[in-house]
């Protein structure tokens, strides 16, 4: 009772809930990754039997290939009793860096792989580097023939740069997955794959020169100089591999990726092409073609590469994700449906689809269709922008209140507000005529906080460009400049908002020449340009800007500059041609509207 009593009014662990303690699994492999071959696991229930003697059980592979050393059994006494409970709940409870001492100091006092392991775990969890590695090495001398201790003991001499230590290490990891029929070395590629030193590159060559040289091992240290972005080696491996095996697929997908990303895709075209002559069912390299193709924006062809993808594997929801992607960009509407719906199904997919869907709705004018599908978008990463585009629907179906109340509603909802939110709230507001001041009071409000947002300060600059406040408005826009100097958008619509003003002409010029050097086919500075030369005095040289600008993007603004500029010139005529060119495809633009009115007055 005496030993009870000590642990549960100690002061330095609090167990609250001992219960919780079983529901709860404690990863101690986050630091370093273990491949979970198998565990040991000696739960805390054996510890209560204080002073009774516990056969030792330790899992090893099924015949061991190292002598396993001698071991006393297992006793405790009243205190190392003590030690033990205190170590298991407080682990199991997050409680590390008081365990960790208890289960170095059981380590010591018994021969039980266990306490090592723990240890181990816990002190590289914590990166507590030298305690890690001596228990490590406790617990490698306790269990030979564990894989994950020779792995964990290997990776942190790695981690000091001692590759002559890791090295037999990891050939006695490879000896135990051998045995078992597993593949040895591409397991301790894959253990090895995180760490950078030059020193796990040394270790994997080393080791691999004690095994025979088959398509296997030569596609494993293929993978381990990829992972170094050594490409020339790992090709070199990779064509070693598919010689000696001409149906190694894995190496063939590997080394398409290799000369893909050295800018050999040709070539990698024909491997990728004779793998697939050889098996044309395999999956792997279907979908290695399909993306080849796409990194070319071959996209017609691509599209078809994983439709056959789709087709050899209906059921893999990645193949039918990358599928759906391409067909949305590619404005294949009535497929890409077919596979988001294909998706819905699936748990990891399903409201990334469900949001798909409804910009495909929106996509075919099915509005009604679009907001429903925005509204069962669950919560997660897509749920904010599918109601910031329900908000765009509701507007747009005359229901500007309702986008404004499920902005509202959603501000209330997420902690922190994105930027975008506070933008799409004040532009709705704006579009609805709402008063000035309450406008503003959203953009000061997102200003707050989000101060360096660019598309807020722009926005917000545009806004103020509507007001009389041109003090205002120019320093919200050199606030802009300053924070991101020489950017297109914001020399443009400080140059603009100038122009629309009537003021500072040539200053406006000034910074609209500049924002044309950095971005030479942006339609909205293109028109600018057009615009300020126009307003200063020169049309025939402002119309060939206009013209270009409409060209990159028919425009009602753009269209209603143009019909001016050909009236000023006295080209009447023209510009009555493109004035119902443009009306028709622009029936409610406002300036559109003015335009006629002011030219053709009825």
């Amino acid at each position: 009772m005496q030993v009870w009593h000590k642990l549960f009014s100690s002061s330095t662990l609090v167990f609250k809930a001992i219960h919780a303690a079983r529901r709860k699994l404690i990863s101690y492999s986050i630091a370093v990754k273990l491949i979970p071959i198998f565990s040991v696991v000696l739960g805390a229930s054996y510890l209560l039997s204080a002073c009774q003697s516990v056969p030792e059980k330790t899992v090893i592979t099924d015949a061991p290939i190292f002598a396993e050393p001698e071991r006393a059994e297992l006793v405790f006494s009243g205190e190392t009793l003590y030690d033990a409970l205190v170590a298991e709940v407080g682990a199991r409870q997050g409680f590390f860096d008081e365990s960790l001492p208890k289960y170095q100091t059981l380590s010591t006092a018994f021969d039980e792989p266990h306490f090592a392991e723990r240890a181990a775990r816990i002190a590289t969890f914590k990166s507590r580097w030298p305690e890690a590695l001596s228990s490590a090495k406790r617990w490698v001398e306790l269990a030979p023939n564990h894989v994950q201790a020779r792995q964990l003991l290997g990776t942190l001499h790695v981690r000091e740069g001692n590759a002559d230590l890791a090295v037999p290490q990891f050939d006695a990891m490879v000896k135990l997955l051998n045995a078992k029929q597993e593949d040895g070395l591409l397991a301790m590629v894959a253990a090895l794959n995180g760490e950078k030193d030059a020193a796990a590159l040394q270790v994997i060559s080393t080791v691999a020169k004690n095994y025979p040289a088959t398509s296997a091992a030569s596609y494993a240290l293929g993978l381990a100089h990829v992972s170094h972005r050594e490409y020339q080696a790992a090709e070199n491996f990779l064509q070693q591999a598919i010689e000696q095996d001409p149906d190694a697929n894995d190496a063939r997908v590997l080394l398409v990726r290799v000369l893909g990303a050295t800018d050999r895709k040709p070539q990698a075209e024909v491997i990728v092409k004779a793998g697939l002559k050889r098996d044309a069912k395999n999956v792997s390299l279907q979908l290695s073609y399909a993306r080849l193709l796409l990194s070319q924006e071959r996209f017609d062809e691509s599209l078809e590469a994983f439709g056959k993808a789709h087709e050899m594997a209906p059921g893999r929801a990645d193949v039918t994700y990358a599928y759906a992607m391409l067909a949305t960009q590619e404005s294949k509407w009535s497929l890409a449906q077919t596979l988001w719906q294909i998706l819905r199904n699936d748990r990891k997919h399903q409201h990334e689809a469900t949001f798909f869907l409804a910009q495909i709705e929106e996509q075919l004018d099915n509005d009604e269709l679009a907001a429903g599908l925005y509204r069962a978008v669950g919560e997660g990463e897509h749920q904010t922008d599918a109601l910031l585009r329900l908000s765009v629907v509701l507007l747009r179906q005359e229901k500007g209140d309702e986008a404004l109340k499920v902005l509202a509603e959603l501000r209330q909802k997420i902690s922190p507000v994105p930027a975008r939110l506070f933008n799409a709230e004040a532009q709705i507001m704006r579009q609805l005529n709402k008063a000035n001041d309450e406008i503003e009071a959203v953009y000061l409000q997102g200003l707050e906080q989000h101060p360096t947002n660019k598309d807020l300060l722009f926005n917000y600059g545009l806004f103020i460009s509507d007001s009389d406040d041109v003090e205002k408005m120019d320093r919200t826009f050199k606030k802009l400049l300053d924070l991101y100097p020489g950017d297109p958008d914001a020399l443009n619509g400080w140059g603009y908002s100038l122009v629309v003003k009537g003021i500072r002409l040539q200053e406006a010029r000034t910074y609209i020449e500049e924002a044309v050097k950095k971005s030479p086919e942006n339609p909205a500075i293109v028109d600018s340009m057009g615009w300020v030369t126009y307003k200063l005095g020169d049309p025939e040289a402002a119309l060939p800007w206009l013209e270009k600008a409409f060209k990159l993007a028919a425009d009602g603004e753009i269209g209603a500059h143009i019909v001016e500029v050909l009236a000023e010139l006295g080209r009447l005529d023209e510009a009555k041609t493109f004035y119902a060119k443009v009306v028709a495809e622009f029936p409610d633009h406002e300036l559109v509207k003015a335009i006629g009115q002011k030219l053709w007055p009825q």
